[in-house]
């Protein structure tokens, strides 16, 4: 059973982030620096776990990054994948950069929610 919500109806409101076809990458290396990049810069605590077993197209290590959003002890966490099964990897980082560039982080820790997302590559 999930708890009610109480929301700030202004914090729901669009903003003016426009995303762009700059948040989609041309390669897994691109990627995954913009995907750090970005939740480094929003406040997360990355993690990182290189794949012992696997490398990339170009012969590059493979990650699985999971970055930390609010606090440890908060109520509820929300987690969000991208990049299960390889393919939908840039889209799905593509949407994550556009939801922490346009402040979804701060619009989930107002409702005292902890965010994990979790890359695998």
């Amino acid at each position: 059973i999930l708890p009610q919500l109480k929301i700030d109806a202004t914090a729901t409101q669009p903003s003016a982030y426009q995303p762009s076809s700059s948040l989609f990458s041309q390669s897994y290396g691109e990627a995954r620096a913009k995907f750090l990049d970005a939740a480094t810069e929003a406040g997360a605590r990355p993690l990182s776990f290189r794949n012992p077993h696997a490398a990339g197209p170009a012969g590059e290590p493979l990650f699985l990054d999971a970055v930390w959003f609010g606090p440890t002890d908060a109520p509820t966490v929300l987690v969000n994948t991208s990049g299960t099964h390889g393919a939908e990897g840039y889209a799905g980082s593509a949407a994550q950069l556009a939801w922490m560039k346009d402040g979804g982080i701060a619009r989930c820790l107002q409702v005292s929610w902890q965010m994990r997302i979790v890359e695998r590559r």
